[in-house]
């Protein structure tokens, strides 16, 4: 309704907005009651009802606010729609380069969630603000973005890591070569942890996917130090049980598994309570990365990186 309200008279304008202010009296009861879910909603439609009576700068707040509320609370999809509303206002106000700002943040957060139908429709209405990005992606979104993107969306870490500057674009243009030209799925997994593990510089790479009821370590890839100085990259496709794995840190993965949130520790040093386990304490990482797979908010598996190297 309150995208609408451009288009119809004063009096149609106005039942509008009265409605609206219905709505919201009803969101922020809800907003009260579960924050998380709808603070960020309400704080949404306020920016709007602002843009539309002319308050620019109470709109102005109000979409930076639900973008920070819809991105700490993992609201990709809603943080994406608050950012493309944002770069449309910031347009009619006549302020290019916040609105080029804020339509490339809302370009990620579709990727990130996905969304390659409202990536595509916003290359093509906004080429000219997507610049920077279209310049140095010229090839397709995949899904595999997520991996590129952990460095950027990491909740805790003490602090950098090579682990995560390393994935980065070539990485992904690798495994996406690579996953043309597999159909065995046991390859694909292969060779697609051989990539990550190249690209990261850590020195073993876990992949955990779901199957059925049960969580699986599906590929173990590591760096084999040969007595004769030389390395050799081997992969394990035996598939364990992620509870009874003895290979892997569990307390770590089962928590990013539970949380959906990545996690960067260094020296086996956090501040994350129980996630230093037996495995850690044992083999003492110089660095590690755990991270979710996700899809359109659904987890689809689980990424370990470890790093022991000096």
């Amino acid at each position: 309704m309150l995208a609408l309200c451009s288009q119809v008279n004063e009096a149609q304008q106005q039942l509008y907005l009265q409605k609206v202010a219905e709505n919201q009296s009803k969101m922020q009861e809800w907003a009260a009651h579960a924050p998380v879910n709808y603070q960020h909603k309400y704080n949404l439609i306020l920016a709007e009802q602002a843009r539309v009576t002319g308050d620019r700068l109470q709109a102005a707040d109000y979409y930076e606010i639900a973008i920070q509320e819809a991105i700490a609370n993992d609201y990709i999809q809603e943080a994406a729609i608050a950012n493309e509303l944002a770069a449309k206002f910031y347009l009619e106000w006549g302020k290019e380069k916040a609105a080029e700002g804020y339509l490339q943040q809302a370009y990620y957060c579709y990727a990130r969630w996905g969304a390659k139908a409202k990536t595509d429709d916003l290359e093509k209405r906004y080429p000219k603000l997507l610049k920077p990005i279209l310049q140095q992606q010229e090839f397709n979104f995949n899904p595999l973005e997520t991996i590129a993107s952990i460095a950027r969306t990491s909740t805790y870490t003490t602090s950098s890591t090579n682990i995560s500057d390393a994935l980065d674009l070539t990485c992904i243009l690798k495994a996406a070569q690579t996953i043309s030209g597999c159909i065995e799925l046991d390859a694909l997994i292969s060779s697609l942890t051989r990539i990550i593990l190249e690209n990261s510089g850590a020195k073993t790479s876990v992949l955990i996917l779901p199957q059925k009821d049960t969580w699986q370590v599906r590929a173990i890839t590591f760096i084999d130090q040969q007595s004769n100085s030389q390395t050799d990259v081997k992969t394990i496709l035996e598939s364990q049980l992620l509870d009874t794995c003895q290979d892997i840190p569990r307390k770590l993965i089962n928590y990013v598994k539970n949380t959906r949130e990545t996690v960067i520790i260094d020296n086996c040093k956090t501040n994350i309570p129980g996630v230093i386990g037996e495995y850690m304490l044992q083999h003492q990482p110089q660095s590690v990365l755990c991270t979710p797979i996700i899809n359109q908010g659904h987890l689809l598996g689980i990424l370990y990186l470890e790093n022991q190297l000096n």
